[in-house]
């Protein structure tokens, strides 16, 4: 089954496209969970994600893709501060794109969840400076 289902989305969906980009966002996602491998696949592809999603100019994409990597960014500590802090300023970015309407509240907070990383990484900085 996952082999029909696969084939038929290789030749169905464009190389590049955004529907691709968040699908396979969201299997990376999924595949977080699973354990320390599915872990580690998505992490290394989460500035691949980012990086493809900035690329495409829309910023209400991009605020998806980074907000769909909110499972990694509740935990209490920083497993790659260096990747963090260009997800951070992605984020940064990204917000400044954003337009402040209500209706992107969701992809705005969905980004705000970055916030306690943020933190974190700034107080990391001063103690590694001091």
């Amino acid at each position: 089954m996952w082999d029909r289902a696969a084939d038929a989305y290789q030749r169905t969906v464009t190389p590049g496209s955004r529907v691709l980009l968040e699908s396979t966002v969201s299997l990376l996602r999924d595949l977080a969970v699973t354990g320390p491998g599915g872990l580690q696949t998505a992490r290394s592809q989460r500035l691949a994600a980012i990086n493809a999603a900035e690329e495409l100019g829309d910023a209400h994409l991009t605020a998806r893709v980074i907000g769909a990597y909110d499972v990694p960014a509740n935990w209490t500590r920083v497993d790659d501060p260096e990747q963090a802090v260009q997800v951070i300023a992605a984020a940064e970015r990204t917000l400044t794109a954003l337009p402040a309407a209500d209706e992107l509240a969701g992809a705005q907070t969905g980004m705000l969840t970055l916030g306690p990383v943020s933190d974190h990484l700034r107080d990391l900085d001063r103690a590694l400076r001091s």
